[in-house]
């Protein structure tokens, strides 16, 4: 992994990074939490895609990150790969569920979905396309639920 991370930095990305070698990089899974290298970006490598829709959504996810990129109401876009793309890393942590009822921050989330949510993106606009996204996040976020029950029930600590 670490070559092909050294390569693709080294072809999509300027200044030192032209010259970098697999020895000089440090991986690490970013998972919360600060770090404390000099230069940062995520290497997003896209995991296996299934399904009847894997494709388009893949595809739809490219422009819309590209586009809120290029108008800085996201990471900026360091370049696309087949495969994956390099991201800005930017250091943050999730919003805590206690925080989501304060009212200064709920606000700047409103304004920023709001902004979002007034640009003229070229995807689907079919109403069921929201849907099932929030679906399959549901899924997901069941079975992390489900995960850490389990691990409580049988004395496990969780983080």
């Amino acid at each position: 992994m670490r070559d092909i991370a050294a390569r693709i930095c080294r072809d999509y990305l300027t200044g030192a990074w032209k010259t970098i070698s697999a020895d000089e990089l440090q991986l690490k899974r970013i998972s919360g939490g600060l770090s404390n290298f000099l230069y940062y970006v995520l290497l997003r490598i896209y995991g296996q895609t299934h399904g009847e829709h894997a494709l388009e959504t893949m595809l739809t996810e490219s422009v819309v990150f590209t586009l809120l990129s290029e108008r800085k109401l996201g990471p900026k876009l360091h370049g696309i790969f087949p495969g994956g793309r390099i991201e800005q890393y930017i250091p943050a942590r999730a919003l805590l569920t206690s925080e989501l009822s304060d009212a200064k921050i709920s606000l700047k989330v409103a304004e920023k979905m709001a902004a979002i949510h007034s640009m003229d993106i070229p995807v689907s606009k079919e109403p069921d396309w929201i849907w099932n996204k929030m679906n399959r996040w549901l899924k997901g976020i069941t079975g992390i639920l489900e995960t850490i029950e389990r691990d409580r029930a049988n004395g496990n600590s969780v983080v």
